[in-house]
């Protein structure tokens, strides 16, 4: 008689599913920590993003103040719906 006798199939007392399952088990937690790691990435490196169109209006008067002309102001609040 071999040394797995009528056992062979089961693996680490789990059954015939015990290693396939912690395969596909360990495999899900490393898709769930490759996806979070992303979203963290993507969360404290993303660009601010502007709330509201006053926030939008006063960059737009701060630039204006910086030496911008009056008409490329114009121009950018006309293509931001100001």
């Amino acid at each position: 008689m071999c040394y797995w006798g009528w056992r062979f199939p089961y693996f680490y007392n789990g059954g015939f599913w015990g290693m396939p399952l912690m395969m596909l088990l360990n495999g899900i937690f490393w898709i769930i920590v490759i996806i979070a790691i992303i979203y963290a990435v993507r969360y404290f490196f993303k660009e601010k993003r502007y709330s509201n169109k006053e926030d939008l209006l006063n960059t737009l008067k701060r630039r204006l103040v910086n030496g911008e002309t009056l008409e490329e102001f114009e121009k950018l609040k006309k293509n931001l719906d100001l």
